[in-house]
């Protein structure tokens, strides 16, 4: 197998992974809000057990946000601070450059998967 086959694969894998990742986030907070509790006309609250599965899926989001601002901002530096203007030019990046992207891609894996933890504790337990 060719090695860009195999990159090919990867990134369609990780970019799959985290388009799941984030519809899952935001169907975590839909489900969420199908437990609010209306105790009057206007006021819907939620039961305080989901306050911190939403505050996950939201951080998870936020994560989400952080992890393609900073491949964005880091690749368009590679390319801008390169000078190099040719499509064959071989430029040097640092081999650190991805190693931020990959710490906020666990990140917010872990985050989707602790919201469903604890969203589905609460399901568990009270249907």
């Amino acid at each position: 197998m060719k090695l860009s086959d195999v990159s090919a694969a990867f990134e369609s894998f990780s970019g799959t992974v985290s388009d799941l990742a984030r519809k899952l986030g935001l169907a975590g907070i839909a489900v969420i809000w199908i437990f609010k509790i209306d105790h009057k006309a206007g006021s819907p609250s939620l039961p305080a057990d989901l306050y911190l599965p939403l505050a996950i899926f939201c951080a998870g989001l936020f994560v989400d946000l952080l992890q393609y601002l900073y491949a964005t901002i880091a690749w368009a530096s590679a390319l801008n601070f390169s000078g190099k203007s040719k499509d064959n030019d071989l430029i040097k990046v640092p081999e650190w450059i991805n190693k931020p992207t990959w710490v906020f891609f666990a990140l917010k894996i872990v985050c989707f998967l602790a919201g469903y933890i604890l969203l589905l504790e609460f399901v568990i337990h009270n249907i």
